[in-house]
């Protein structure tokens, strides 16, 4: 099997490399993003990160101190679920047509 190579002009290659640097700043852009889901009014927040990882999650004061543990527990389960959907719309908004 034998290789080939085109000869490539300088303008064509600046504009490649143009392109690659865009897409890698892109790319760089989305890894340092953050999403965030709510639930109870805002009474508990998550944040999650590019790839649906929980990186934070803020519970009110007052929440923890007037719901009883299962409704807390349901909160968090509902803010963290919002955050990943916000993160998934954002994907499908910023990479339109590609699949994960």
């Amino acid at each position: 099997m034998s290789e080939y190579t085109t000869p490539i002009d300088e303008a064509s290659a600046r504009m490649l490399m143009t392109m690659l640097e865009s897409a890698a700043q892109d790319v760089r852009s989305w890894l340092a993003a953050r999403h965030r889901g709510s639930s109870g009014g805002g009474e508990v927040t998550a944040e999650v990160g590019p790839t649906g990882v929980l990186t934070g999650l803020t519970i009110q004061e007052q929440a923890r101190r007037r719901l009883d543990a299962s409704t807390l527990g349901d909160r968090v389960v509902a803010a963290v679920r919002a955050a990943e959907a916000a993160e998934r719309a954002a994907y499908a908004q910023r990479f339109p047509g590609r699949l994960r």
